[in-house]
């Protein structure tokens, strides 16, 4: 079942959490997905390393443009980190989650993984209350053991 290789360190935040904190916790590189979670314990959403360097980085057609006088450069990456910094998690946060609930088997976890193509996922239970994440390294270090 998935709800043995649930992760629990540093796995959600609020929706009010700084989207500071939210850099510190993905910068330990214990999880790559954070979930955000109402006061309640409900998923609301998620955050991943790449939803905060994409608001960061300036879209890759800016550089290309025929148009444009001037690219952008690393004081346009600072100026984007300013305005971020005073974000909080509600705002950068993905609404589109795919999860999985812990009573379903590994492999239909890393199935479902696969599928999407992510590396981490909540784990809900029936009630849509986040447990924690199953993270595919997990998985991989499970099946490994198992033979």
């Amino acid at each position: 079942m998935v709800k043995s290789l649930v992760r629990l360190v540093h796995t959600k935040v609020f929706p009010d959490t700084p989207v500071s904190k939210v850099w510190q916790l993905l910068a330990k590189r214990y999880i790559t997905l954070l979930a955000v979670v109402s006061a309640d314990n409900k998923l609301l959403g998620v955050i991943g390393e790449d939803d905060l360097l994409y608001r960061l980085v300036p879209d890759y057609r800016e550089y290309f443009s025929e148009f444009l006088t001037a690219t952008p450069d690393l004081k346009d990456i600072e100026e984007n980190l300013e305005k971020e910094i005073r974000l909080t998690a509600s705002d950068v946060m993905n609404k589109k989650v795919i999860s999985i609930a812990a009573d379903q088997p590994i492999f239909k976890a890393f199935a479902k993984m696969m599928v999407y193509k992510v590396r981490a996922m909540p784990v809900v239970d029936e009630k849509d209350k986040f447990l924690g994440m199953i993270v595919e390294d997990d998985i991989m270090q499970f099946l490994f053991k198992k033979h």
